[in-house]
């Protein structure tokens, strides 16, 4: 997984594979988005973005 941003500000998570094809797995115009923490056993990662709001959501099997 890659974080990007792009100079429109757009900021995307990537999926990108072994032969460097990058496939957007999620994407944000509106708010500025961080960095990605894997959890320990790799199967989930946490972002940050910068909304105004202290929310926390879990988003699966993208």
């Amino acid at each position: 997984m890659v974080s990007a941003s792009t100079t429109t500000g757009t900021y995307a998570l990537l999926n990108m594979d072994l032969q460097g094809r990058a496939r957007p797995v999620w994407e944000q115009t509106k708010m500025a988005v961080g960095w990605g923490i894997p959890s320990p056993d790799g199967r989930y990662l946490a972002m940050w973005q910068a909304s105004g709001s202290a929310n926390v959501w879990m988003v699966e099997n993208f």
